[in-house]
């Protein structure tokens, strides 16, 4: 078969899976599509449409490191390409906040599409946690490979692959309970799971409004970016099953 061809059979395979994802069982407490921003933008700090009190965060929105865009190939629509612009660590940070929820809430699920563009030796950093920026889970894409947190301190241990231009789906998963969580990244030649791993950080379970993060840390610009839509927080596994993400 034709590599071009093995492409678009792939990128159509996760694009169906990021729209069964969308439509499944979990009530969204963050959806962001950015398919009502305007081009060259970002999207305003109150997202639009349902649900009601979910945000946006960019650390500083006047460095262009966070833009609406017509969507690359295997996404649809307008997506948000998020690129190492800002040259201080500290003003590269982009967030998804969830709407406030009951404390008593068992479990966070979130999951996105994204086009991943990176350049040698540029670590993206990708967590689930709280509105102060600690952990729950995080992995780290760096030279092609997916790495998972071992620990708070910069400790990371690799758990498989990716692969720049190709579309993948993240799915992470919180369990409040047992104190754990899980993130796979799907689409790729094999599937990535961390497994079910220890939250990083404890104290963070007790937060009502989760986030995911995005943060380039290296130091200087670079032309990685990391380009994503679809963006989905819930309850509730947000899938039917079946397709491997809420075993």
């Amino acid at each position: 078969m034709h590599t071009g061809t093995r492409f678009s059979m792939r990128s159509g395979a996760v694009a169906a899976l990021g729209a069964l994802l969308l439509t499944g069982c979990g009530t969204p407490i963050l959806r962001a599509n950015f398919d009502t921003n305007t081009l060259g933008t970002h999207p305003p700090p109150e997202l639009p449409g349902d649900p009601v009190g979910d945000s946006f965060y960019l650390s500083s929105p006047s460095s262009g490191s966070a833009v609406v865009v017509a969507a690359p190939a295997g996404l649809s629509g307008r997506s948000l390409r998020y690129q190492h612009t800002a040259p201080q660590s500290y003003s590269r940070f982009l967030g998804f906040g969830g709407k406030e929820v009951s404390a008593s809430s068992l479990q966070y699920w979130a999951v996105w599409s994204a086009v991943p563009q990176l350049t040698p030796n540029v670590p993206l950093d990708i967590w689930m946690g709280n509105g102060h920026f600690e952990s729950f889970g995080t992995i780290r894409l760096l030279n092609n490979q997916v790495l998972v947190a071992t620990d708070n301190r910069g400790g990371f241990t690799p758990v498989g692959n990716f692969t720049n231009g190709r579309v993948h789906t993240v799915v992470v998963k919180v369990d409040k309970p047992s104190g754990t969580y899980r993130i796979s990244v799907l689409g790729g030649d094999a599937p990535v799971n961390t497994g079910t791993r220890p939250v990083l950080t404890p104290a963070a379970l007790s937060t009502t409004r989760a986030y995911v993060y995005l943060w380039f840390g290296s130091d200087g610009v670079s032309a990685s970016t990391y380009t994503v839509d679809n963006v989905l927080i819930t309850e509730a596994c947000p899938t039917d099953r079946g397709v491997g993400a809420c075993d």
